[in-house]
């Protein structure tokens, strides 16, 4: 998630991984970004593969 961040803004990154009991994986981001006067938010939920 912080790899397009601007240069200036503060970024905080938390990931998560689950592996399920029937295969495959819960891959979770959760990012937060503030700088040059705004905040942004974003969150990227995946099942599977």
């Amino acid at each position: 998630m912080p790899a397009d961040a601007p240069s200036e803004a503060t970024v905080h990154v938390k990931n998560g991984w689950l592996q399920r009991t029937g295969g495959g994986w819960r891959v979770h981001s959760v990012g937060a970004f503030t700088g040059g006067g705004h905040d942004y938010g974003l969150s990227v939920l995946t099942a599977d593969h």
